[in-house]
């Protein structure tokens, strides 16, 4: 790849220009790969496995300002190959207008251990417990949200990296 691109450079006349013909294509690439990890990331049933009443989600107040935080699971993975008896979580903070803010994806053993743990609120954040971190640590996620987690919520890849 590094020699193709090299002789790419070298053969035209003009990279720069070679580049600017070719970013329609690269940007439509890339936003076919961003929206696309949607249905690949995002495996949660609302419907299903709506978890508000047992990990402390539901309407809260941060500040002044009404937020509505809907935790919803996967339902716990315990097939053979793959199954690692945990249930993948998404909280989802919105607003008063129902807004996506920020969402925060992490799992839970509900099997004992340290599983069920409910989130925690505090005045200006909200602790959680990622039962797959091996380190036990609890995360937090600020009130309000950042603008950071307000892109990382439309974009799921870059929720991934940014809070893995």
């Amino acid at each position: 790849i590094i020699f193709k691109s090299y002789r790419f450079i070298k053969t035209t006349d003009s990279p720069s220009e070679e580049l600017m013909k070719m970013s329609p294509a690269i940007i439509i690439w890339l936003c076919i790969i961003f929206y696309g990890s949607i249905f690949f990331i995002n495996d949660t049933d609302c419907k299903n496995y709506k978890y508000n009443e047992t990990l402390n989600g539901g309407r809260k107040e941060f500040k002044g300002k009404k937020y509505l935080i809907n935790i919803c699971g996967s339902g716990v993975s315990d097939n053979d190959l793959f199954g690692s008896s945990m249930d993948r979580v998404q909280m989802t903070v919105l607003n008063e207008q129902e807004e996506v803010l920020a969402k925060r994806n992490y799992k839970i053993f509900w099997d004992g251990g340290p599983g069920l743990d409910p989130i925690e609120i505090s005045q200006d954040s909200i602790r959680y417990r990622d039962d797959s971190d091996p380190d036990g640590e609890p995360r937090t996620l600020t009130m309000p949200p950042s603008k950071l987690d307000w892109i990382a919520a439309r974009f799921p890849i870059f929720n991934l990296l940014i809070y893995p």
